[in-house]
């Protein structure tokens, strides 16, 4: 039933799927974290309100996150054919998936309460006045006995 072939087979898939796995995770956070702390900044209750920014950017992550994954993956052939140079194979399948997910992960860390109470505190900790703290930068301390 399961000869040397088949074994080989299984294995090679195995391997790409976890190729495919962690590439697209990692480089989804790297663009997920940075677009959803942008976002959970520039929001009317961020730290620096930006309503423009924040309108546009958040128009373009709610898009992306509503746009079905196969029709996202035939969309972007070209864009997947010029970043990796081919259109089939487990490393053109990572654009698409890092497409799909990234937006995924920047609402995940807006919305995030942990997120959201940190930025707070810095927010609080920034703007006390230096008659309450001993200087701007008080909220280091926090970290730093």
């Amino acid at each position: 039933m399961f000869d040397s072939k088949m074994i080989s087979l299984i294995g090679t898939g195995l391997t790409e799927s976890l190729y495919m796995t962690f590439f697209a995770t990692l480089f989804a956070y790297v663009i997920g974290l940075p677009v959803g702390l942008i976002l959970a900044i520039s929001s009317p209750e961020g730290i620096r309100p930006n309503r423009g920014l924040n309108t546009v950017l958040g128009g373009i992550v709610n898009f992306l996150r509503s746009v079905p994954f196969i029709i996202l993956a035939v969309a972007i052939i070209p864009f997947t054919r010029f970043v990796t140079g081919t259109s089939i194979g487990s490393t053109a399948t990572i654009v698409p998936l890092v497409v799909a997910s990234a937006p995924l992960v920047a609402r995940w860390k807006v919305r995030s309460k942990a997120w959201t109470a940190a930025l707070w505190k810095l927010r609080v900790a920034w703007e006390l006045p230096p008659g309450r703290s001993s200087g701007r930068y008080s909220f280091l301390k926090r970290f730093h006995p």
